[in-house]
């Protein structure tokens, strides 16, 4: 009867052993979730493997960090290295705790990108992809995508369904934040997109409840924002009191970077037109604003944190005009002028002085 008891228990064993070696080679090859190639992972320095797992699935990377966990710690040790590191596509749980253990994995390859404040879209575009891997079509094309940008809105608080009119041309443009990054040379547009989406709604929630404590929406105000980055670079809060009251008297923006942007002209063609006539009152659309009252479709560049202040928090005045001057005595600074018989005198000293 022991020889039979001893028998089935080492049957018993054999079976126990071969499952969990075939449930291990199985887990050994089981393919990772379908991350983006070149998708960029860190592990932080300090890291235990238990939290390197962790992250691998919040990041959407392995499907479960505990069986990862447990299938290393018994038939895979893992020596994961800190740092960054680019992943390519096709890995499986092995192969990944091999590229993650290789010091040599590691990305060491950086580039600092400044995005100014008066930059639009395309402008950074063209900043990101002449220093990185990624091409200006790769970036336009994935930032003007529905799909991505329906996504986005779903992950970004400061994104509304207002950047889907199809009136605007570019729905991005104005919420990715100007400063200056660190990217890894060879790097995907995915994780570009998030640094500089980040950026912007880090502002946005530690200002949250001015955003919520005013009259006007998101979308709004990150456009009126842009108008006063454009237009002046000299006491944007004024020029957004100026811009409140016209709201508030009825009056258009009749700002003529609107018409510039609707007329897909560049800051330097904009600034080069000498009879704007031809852009203000000839050219109709949604950007226009001498066309109508109120804010064009969507903002005209990507503004920065002082402008974006300025939108939240107008100085009151008395003012409905100003010229922010580009020549002339007066250049670099902001003219105001409480009626359009002053605000045209203001024109002809400007011109004048220019001369």
């Amino acid at each position: 009867m022991k020889k039979i008891l001893r028998l089935l228990l080492i049957i018993f064993l054999i079976v126990l052993i071969s499952g969990a070696a075939i449930i291990a080679l199985s887990v050994s090859k089981l393919p990772l979730n379908n991350y983006p190639e070149n998708t960029s992972f860190e592990i932080p320095e300090g890291s235990v493997q238990r939290e390197v797992f962790s992250l691998l699935e919040d990041n959407n990377i392995i499907k479960d960090d505990t069986i990862a966990y447990y299938y290393s710690r018994l038939l895979k040790p893992a020596d994961f290295k800190a740092g960054v590191f680019t992943l390519p596509q096709g890995l499986n749980l092995d192969t990944l705790i091999d590229y993650l253990s290789d010091g040599n994995n590691i990305l060491k390859n950086t580039v600092n990108i400044t995005l100014y404040e008066d930059d639009n879209i395309s402008m950074m575009a063209e900043r990101i992809s002449e220093k990185t891997n990624l091409t200006y079509d790769e970036l336009f094309d994935y930032w003007n995508n529905e799909d991505v940008v329906k996504g986005l809105i779903n992950d970004y608080q400061v994104l509304t369904d207002d950047i889907l009119n199809p009136e605007i041309y570019y729905p991005l443009e104005g919420y990715l934040s100007p400063n200056t990054y660190e990217f890894y040379e060879n790097t995907n547009v995915e994780d570009v997109t998030k640094r500089l989406l980040d950026e912007t709604e880090k502002y946005y929630l530690e200002n949250k409840s001015s955003f919520d404590n005013n009259e006007y929406s998101i979308h709004e105000l990150f456009t009126l924002a842009s108008i006063i980055q454009y237009e002046s670079s000299d006491q944007m809060d004024m020029v957004s009191g100026v811009f409140y009251n016209r709201l508030a008297g009825g009056m258009a923006f009749q700002s003529t970077v609107t018409a510039c942007y609707g007329a897909k002209l560049s800051k330097e063609e904009c600034a080069l037109i000498g009879d704007t006539n031809k852009i203000t009152k000839d050219e109709y659309n949604a950007y226009n604003t001498y066309h109508f009252y109120g804010f064009p479709v969507g903002p005209v560049l990507c503004p920065g944190k002082e402008a974006l202040n300025a939108a939240l928090h107008p100085t009151d005045n008395e003012y409905f005009y100003f010229i922010g001057a580009k020549c002339g005595d007066k250049a670099g600074e902001t003219v105001f002028a409480e009626n359009l018989a002053l605000h045209n005198v203001n024109i002809e000293e400007y011109i004048a002085s220019c001369k």
